[in-house]
């Protein structure tokens, strides 16, 4: 696993153990759709007015419509139901209700090279001014 993280984050206000989840959901699902292996990479930075964390996979990608890639998070929908036949098809949906609870979004999309990215976006707090 390939971890890079800003060295610097605003805070955010969420459940920490909710996060967790969500995380750990796309890491698995990053590992069981890329072969034996291969690199996941997890990052998470400042972006605009939201932290962004994002879980990348070299698998076999996701659907090429947008309209296919949204299905991925409706419940009981599987991203490859011929060949995976260990999950219930709700990891995805309950993930992106736990950011959605926070205010934030869960995106997907096919990954140059190949393979997939999952990214979080969750808003940051303001940061306080600084008092001198």
């Amino acid at each position: 696993m390939n971890i890079s993280i800003a060295p610097t984050l605003p805070l955010v206000e969420c459940d920490p153990v909710l996060i967790e989840r969500v995380i750990a959901n796309l890491v698995e699902n990053a590992l069981r759709y890329s072969p034996q292996g291969t690199q996941i990479d997890i990052s998470a930075r400042h972006q605009d007015d939201s932290i962004q964390l994002m879980v990348a996979d070299r698998g076999v990608g996701l659907p090429d419509t947008e309209a296919q890639r949204e299905r991925l998070f409706d419940k009981f929908v599987r991203a490859h139901p011929e060949t995976d036949t260990t999950g219930a098809g709700l990891g995805l949906a309950i993930a992106r209700q736990l950011v959605q609870l926070h205010g934030g979004t869960l995106t997907a999309a096919n990954r140059a090279g190949g393979g997939s990215v999952f990214t979080v976006q969750l808003p940051a707090l303001p940061v306080p001014p600084v008092l001198e």
